[in-house]
């Protein structure tokens, strides 16, 4: 649905500023998607630093598989740094075949000379004249069987060739099928003149909090991504994290809230719809039990809507303010013996330090069955 209404919105002037961070694999994606962003940037720079190389090193593939990982995954529109397409026009044609395939909302191309150079990230930039780029979107056109992705022409000259030569570029860009611009204004001039010179939507590029969405839309602008805050914060918290575990002071986190923000984790992937796939079919036979939320019925409602979210409660509410060392302390009195044997598993092991405690008293309470859930 995102990728099916992303050109929609790119408009001017827009209705709203759509706002894309960066996101490089389905776990990032989902959780800014969580956070309420429904665009994300998948970004040549930070894709380049997270394997380990320059965005110039980069290839096709990885960035149509890297987008492909995304879109199968997260109901978000992926804007994707094409950058110059790795080659020429017949290797952009190609390149954005690829990531239309790979279900990309959106492609941004640049006017950089091929091969890319590792020193761009220097700001040391060589670019390709306006005919050359002018072939390169028309090829981006033509490689898509519809109208998506939609092609962002990224003009980098303002930093290099100055104003007058970079309005004529723009012009250059909007003629040969630009479907938004990318002009890179240095000042408050360049914005204006970039603003004034252009009709068709703008596309942002800011690292953090930019300028105002109000005098971005007022400024025909319809997007703005963000290529690089993810990989400083991941950066940061990984550096952090990393140092306290070889000093063996941790980083911050009790054991129990560990093993809730790993839940946390499957559960932004979505794995309770793989295991409701894998309850009613090669595992059925682990929920043959009465259902653990206390409605009398099969074990596997525990992946209807309600079910469980109903036994997390209760069971959040039993255990917390209550430390790992204290297991005698919950109370287990809404749980069977055998309901409580599923605690090992349910909710992707949650609550699995708990399940012994919880067998226990409720063997102290009813006695052991017969026959028990192994």
């Amino acid at each position: 649905m995102a990728t099916s209404t992303f050109r929609e919105r790119m408009q001017r002037p827009a209705t709203e500023l759509v706002v894309a961070p960066l996101a490089l694999d389905p776990l990032s994606a989902a959780m800014a998607r969580q956070a309420g962003f429904d665009a994300v940037y998948l970004g040549g720079g930070g894709l380049g630093y997270a394997r380990g190389v320059s965005e110039a090193l980069l290839t096709a593939t990885e960035l149509a598989e890297a987008c492909r990982a995304i879109t199968e995954r997260v109901d978000v529109a992926v804007v994707v740094d094409g950058g110059i397409g790795f080659g020429d026009a017949v290797h952009m044609w190609r390149s954005v075949r690829m990531l239309e395939q790979a279900g990309a909302a959106a492609v941004e191309i640049e006017d950089q000379v091929a091969p890319k150079r590792a020193h761009h990230h220097k700001g040391v930039e060589h670019l390709v004249g306006a005919a050359e780029m002018a072939g390169r979107i028309e090829a981006a056109r033509d490689a898509r069987h519809g109208d998506t992705p939609v092609v962002i022409v990224r003009c980098n000259s303002f930093a290099h060739e100055g104003t007058d030569a970079t309005l004529e570029r723009l012009d250059v860009y909007q003629a040969a099928g630009a479907e938004l611009l990318m002009p890179m204004p240095r000042n408050a001039e360049q914005f204006s003149a970039a603003s004034d010179a252009t009709h068709v939507p703008l596309a942002a590029m800011t690292i953090g909090p930019g300028r105002p969405a109000g005098e971005m839309l007022a400024a025909g602008y319809a997007l703005s991504v963000d290529p690089m805050s993810a990989t400083v914060l991941a950066y940061r918290a990984l550096k952090a994290g990393y140092a306290g575990l070889r000093a063996g002071t941790g980083y911050g986190l009790s054991a129990q809230e560990v093993l809730e923000t790993i839940h946390e984790v499957g559960e932004t992937i979505g794995m309770d719809a793989l295991y409701a796939i894998e309850a009613r079919t090669s595992e059925r036979a682990h929920y043959e039990d009465e259902c653990l939320c206390g409605c009398g019925g099969h074990a596997s409602h525990l992946f209807l809507p309600g079910h469980d979210s109903k036994l997390r409660s209760k069971l959040i509410a039993a255990t917390s303010e209550r430390a790992m060392d204290e297991p005698s302390a919950p109370d287990f009195s809404f749980l069977s013996y055998r309901a409580a044997e599923h605690l090992v598993t349910f909710d992707g092991g949650r609550f699995s330090h708990w399940a012994h405690y919880a067998r226990a008293q409720i063997r102290a309470r009813e006695g052991a069955p017969a026959k028990s859930t192994p």
